[in-house]
């Protein structure tokens, strides 16, 4: 659900939205859901209820980075305008030093058994991608990524930040997309 914050001009994506207003809408989910269980074959009606909400939970956040990229295209700014020094607060340092760890996930868990011929550790790639996106929730829900105003918009200070903290929503919104659909082949939910 698309909320609307009078006291800053944003509009968010909040939690405890109904995304289950069109069931095959879900139908990702539920094969996104059985990467996380280690019953097999797959039984839908056998998912504990904490790989559902991990499944939701990562499709949600999928959602909100799309939301924050749409919402970025459409304000009048220099996307050019980067300061990587001012990635200063914990939570964004979290956020870069997990997408570091990528590679070393990608490598041990898919890449290196592909190429020996041993079996794939999806389960710990979507750990990861469970640990990655509780982190850009964390800071999604506690900082403010986009500046509405045109006031704002002036200081070319405010403008690097935004356009650097949107760098980084964009590095882990390029992850998750590189692993759910081009690794897992599941079409992707960027409405909710």
């Amino acid at each position: 659900a698309v909320v609307s914050t009078q006291s800053t001009g944003e509009e968010r994506l909040e939690d405890g939205g109904d995304v289950s207003k069109e069931c095959h809408t879900m139908m990702p989910l539920v094969i996104l859901c059985d990467f996380f269980s280690t019953t097999s074959p797959f039984n839908p009606t056998k998912l504990a209820p904490q790989t559902l909400r991990e499944g939701v939970f990562l499709h949600y956040n999928l959602a909100r980075m799309a939301h924050l990229r749409k919402r970025h295209s459409e304000t009048p700014c220099d996307r050019s305008l980067t300061d990587p020094s001012l990635l200063t607060l914990e939570v964004e340092w979290e956020l870069v030093c997990s997408l570091v760890m990528f590679h070393k996930v990608l490598s041990l868990n898919i890449l290196t058994p592909l190429l020996e011929g041993g079996p794939l550790k999806l389960s710990k790639l979507l750990q990861y991608l469970v640990k990655l996106i509780r982190v850009f929730s964390k800071y999604y829900s506690t900082h403010k990524i986009i500046i509405q105003s045109d006031l704002q918009m002036e200081k070319e200070g405010l403008v690097r930040r935004m356009n650097t903290r949107m760098a980084l929503v964009d590095c882990v919104f390029n992850v998750l997309v590189f692993c759910l659909h081009d690794l897992l082949g599941l079409p992707l939910i960027f409405n909710m």
